[in-house]
């Protein structure tokens, strides 16, 4: 305690547990896009004018990170987009395949085309959503 009897005093940081024997650190963190306030403040009296600068840039990065993001999603839409078009492709050109092969050679001989045969995991690849990755 302090000797005013306020709280842990620096050479008694845990309250009722013994004093430390030597020298020890204190740690702590601060989690956000922009350094503590209290350290910001100490950049303002290192330059003037710098804490103002630490903002601006913190602000230029959170729009840059914002139009990186919807960029990314406008493209993850395009690709889901293009990838049902070419499975949609692949389905008619069987189709188209197996109507041909009904007038050629009988239905018989068309069922295989018009099943989809092999088709269907190449159609499944273009219409599987794949996990996104990260840089």
């Amino acid at each position: 305690m302090d000797n005013n009897g306020e709280g842990p005093s620096r050479a008694d940081p845990v309250v009722g547990g013994p004093e430390p024997s030597g020298p020890f650190a204190l740690e702590q963190f601060f989690v956000g896009p922009l350094p503590h306030p209290a350290i910001l403040a100490g950049y303002e009296q290192i330059q003037a004018g710098l804490a103002e600068r630490i903002v601006a840039m913190t602000e230029i990065e959170g729009a840059h990170r914002r139009t990186l993001e919807r960029d990314r999603e406008i493209a993850d839409t395009k690709h889901a987009g293009r990838g049902q078009w070419m499975a949609f492709g692949i389905s008619l050109l069987c189709l188209a395949v197996a109507a041909w092969v009904a007038v050629q050679a009988g239905a018989w001989a068309a069922a295989p085309f018009a099943l989809g045969g092999g088709v269907y995991p190449l159609v499944a690849a273009f219409l599987r959503e794949r996990a996104p990755t990260r840089r």
